[in-house]
């Protein structure tokens, strides 16, 4: 189960593409997305599930067309 809303998914997918542009195949965006993870200030964070990731993809691929 994510513990972000779906509005946060949303503005995550929104930043992915306002830094990396909205370009990137589905490999890059994992790249991109584990990235702004690992960069969350405060401690360890665990990674995100592979279906959070997959919902990010999703969101951000709607921002493509």
């Amino acid at each position: 189960m994510s513990l972000l809303t779906c509005d946060q998914q949303r503005i995550l997918a929104e930043a992915i593409a306002a830094d990396s542009g909205i370009g990137l195949d589905y490999l890059a965006f994992l790249e991109v997305a584990l990235a702004a993870f690992e960069d969350i200030p405060g401690g360890v964070v665990q990674l995100p599930s592979l279906d959070l990731l997959n919902q990010l993809w999703r969101i951000y691929s709607t921002l493509v067309r």
